[in-house]
């Protein structure tokens, strides 16, 4: 993580589907390995578990800015905001705060250093957006199908060993690149 980017420390959260509720919402039937992987392909490209809302905490290096950047864009208020995670970290008071996941400072309460803010706070969306449903639904029904070949595969000779791999960055430019880059107009509002 760069300086000023924050680490989730709570990271065993549930995907926010299932293929059980995908099917009752009625996109269909799918396994449940093929929507774990597309809920974590989600997650991934948008930086943070979007739902369910659920109490992180969250740790992030400071360089002693007066605004940090939580990995959310659904906050509530924070619960605790501690200058450290050991036994000895205090709380730092007279900071404020923004739903969208930032933090902000007082002149006095910014400790720099790496994990030097423990912040914790809930975080996610109650509802997950139909759109990403249908974004889910969509990379499960790729995998369901047999299409588990990537469309950005390629395959490279070194010394006489043939190797195929995904190639991730082939693909349109922007925030979401590669295979993924169809989802662009659905992800772009999601990614931090």
């Amino acid at each position: 993580w760069q300086v000023g980017r924050s680490a989730v420390i709570d990271i065993e959260i549930a995907p926010f589907i299932t293929a059980e509720e995908l099917g009752e919402a009625g996109y269909g039937d799918y396994e449940d390995l093929d929507v774990a992987i597309a809920v974590a392909t989600i997650r991934g490209i948008c930086g943070w578990h979007i739902s369910p809302k659920v109490e992180l905490v969250f740790e992030l290096n400071s360089d002693g800015s007066d605004v940090m950047e939580l990995p959310s864009y659904h906050m509530d208020e924070p619960t605790s905001v501690r200058d450290g995670r050991g036994v000895d970290a205090n709380d730092i008071t007279g900071w404020t705060w923004s739903r969208n996941g930032l933090i902000g400072f007082p002149r006095c309460g910014r400790p720099r250093g790496l994990g030097n803010i423990v912040v914790t706070a809930t975080s996610g969306l109650t509802n997950v957006p139909a759109d990403l449903l249908a974004v889910v639904a969509d990379i499960s029904k790729q995998r369901r199908d047999g299409s588990k070949r990537d469309f950005a595969l390629r395959q490279k000779t070194v010394g006489g060993v043939s190797y195929t791999y995904a190639d991730l960055s082939a693909g349109d430019r922007g925030a979401v690149t590669g295979p993924y880059a169809r989802y662009a107009p659905l992800l772009d509002r999601f990614i931090l």
